[in-house]
């Protein structure tokens, strides 16, 4: 049973990993692109828009898209006939209105987006445009939701999939002709194919049609609408702080510095946001449906870290030690100054492993007023100590400012999780936790090494080392063998 127990984690991992993967690799090609023909105060500009897209993207969506996938599978359960095609069309219904509100929204706050973002209004109109994201991914988001909860999910994999092919395609010709200039419409072309895909693979479902009154659509969503609601200010206060920093960063040094942390964000929380994401969408439902069983509950947790740290270990081990390779290939020359954010990031990064499974415990056992007070407090300490700590040193106190922020967010859950509901970490997974970061912390210490004969003799023993200590673990531990089992996931084709 323990082996099924990972086992079951694994493949769920590989499966939504694949999706994830093939995501990043598109946007690394249009990132390149961009690196090369924009530098880096056109991605400085990218990350400004995209943070005031995604805020307002936030705000307007109510948080639908993540209540919508328990009403529309809790329906689905009952009666598929009925009562799926009933929620559906109430989650539709909402999803449109919803999204037409954030993009007249957006609109009429353009010249204020502007003067925030770049302290000038000269982005109003191109914030204007991009309102039409909003609308876009507010709709976007809705749709993919329904096909979640469905479970649907080839479907949702191939729409995520194509959508992110069609926006590099329109987008590389344009960064490449247009310049800056050409940024929102490929901000608007990716949103777009998106979109169109989601509703390409929606409408293949064949869903009947069903007349709801208004007043029935507004009593019926009312719940899920309230739950949504709460965690969407979780997720504005977070998006809020971004935007806030990264303006911060822009006022104070240029947008140069914006790209420079943009990269060195985008590859922490993007790229090694494969495992997590990958992680989290089987594990939420895990947990979900043993909620008021607490020793299950912290065994799911335990599980969900130690294979978190074990794959994603091997990983930043061997991005750090080939870090001005990795930002030349993902970027360009000009971006090795995100080295200084990103090696003392990285270690914020790997105690999200621990702190994501903490929150989501919070959330399975409804507790979303908790969780959202939590997240207020956290963010407003946040910006605090990413300002203060960019104010003393530059883009290296602001990786080191990360890391603390995100020890102080692991902290908080770990204290509420065990004190509130009993639920702690055991010992075995500690020793896994520190033995990886204490691999990561040499792996730093060994790219600083100006010797080329002692950098490389390091860097094989240490990605040597941390690959057959994951490895060896799942095997003794877990009666896992991880190549194996991706090997079959990939001759089956399951994606």
């Amino acid at each position: 049973m323990k082996n099924k127990g990972y086992s079951n984690i694994f493949k769920s991992t590989f499966l939504f990993g694949f999706v994830q993967v093939f995501n990043i690799l598109i946007k690394i090609v249009l990132n390149k692109v961009a690196a090369i023909y924009l530098g880096a105060g056109g991605i400085g500009m990218i990350g400004l828009f995209q943070s005031a897209i995604a805020i307002i993207k936030t705000f307007s969506g109510m948080g639908i898209h993540q209540s919508a996938v328990k009403t529309v599978a809790e329906a689905k359960g009952v009666d598929v006939e009925v009562n799926a095609v009933r929620a559906i069309t109430i989650v539709r219904r909402i999803v449109f209105w919803t999204g037409l509100i954030g993009g007249v929204v957006a609109f009429i706050l353009a010249p204020v987006l502007s003067q925030l973002a770049f302290e000038s209004g000269d982005y109003t109109t191109p914030f204007m445009w991009l309102s039409l994201v909003v609308v876009f991914n507010v709709l976007t988001d809705g749709y993919l939701s329904i096909l979640k909860g469905l479970r649907r999910l080839n479907d949702l994999a191939k729409a995520s999939m194509l959508g992110a092919l069609g926006g590099v395609i329109a987008g590389v010709p344009l960064y490449i002709f247009l310049g800056e200039r050409g940024i929102v419409p490929a901000l608007i072309a990716a949103s777009f194919f998106t979109l169109l895909f989601a509703i390409y693979y929606l409408k293949k479902i064949n869903i009947k049609r069903m007349e709801i009154s208004f007043k029935a659509t507004i009593t019926e969503s009312s719940d899920m609408v309230r739950m949504g609601f709460t965690l969407m200010i979780a997720s504005f206060a977070a998006l809020l702080t971004e935007f806030v920093i990264r303006s911060y960063i822009s006022n104070v040094a240029g947008l140069e510095q914006v790209g420079f942390f943009h990269a060195g964000h985008v590859i922490l929380t993007a790229y090694f946001g494969i495992i997590i994401t990958a992680l989290v969408t089987d594990y939420y439902p895990r947990i979900s449906s043993i909620n008021t069983q607490n020793e299950l509950v912290q065994e799911e947790l335990n599980k969900q870290i130690k294979v978190g740290f074990l794959l994603i270990g091997p990983l930043v081990i061997l991005f750090i030690l080939f870090l001005n390779l990795s930002l030349e290939l993902l970027y360009s020359n000009e971006f090795l100054r995100s080295s200084e954010y990103i090696v003392f990031a990285v270690f914020g990064t790997l105690v999200t492993i621990a702190s994501n499974p903490l929150d989501l415990v919070l959330i399975a056992k409804s507790e979303a007023k908790l969780f959202l007070i939590i997240s207020l407090i956290y963010r407003v300490i946040e910006v605090g100590l990413l300002i203060f700590g960019y104010q003393l040193g530059g883009l290296s106190g602001l990786g080191v400012a990360t890391t603390l922020v995100a020890l102080l967010h692991f902290i908080i859950m770990f204290s509420v999780n065990k004190w509130r509901y009993e639920i702690n970490i055991e010992w075995s997974t500690w020793k896994i936790i520190l033995n990886i970061i204490l691999l990561t912390f040499l792996s730093v210490i060994t790219y600083r090494i100006e010797s080329l004969a002692l950098y490389a003799s390091g860097s094989v023993i240490l990605l040597i080392t941390s690959i057959m200590y994951s490895l060896s673990v799942m095997k003794k531990e877990m009666q896992i063998d991880v190549i194996k089992l991706g090997m079959d996931r990939l001759k089956n084709g399951n994606t």
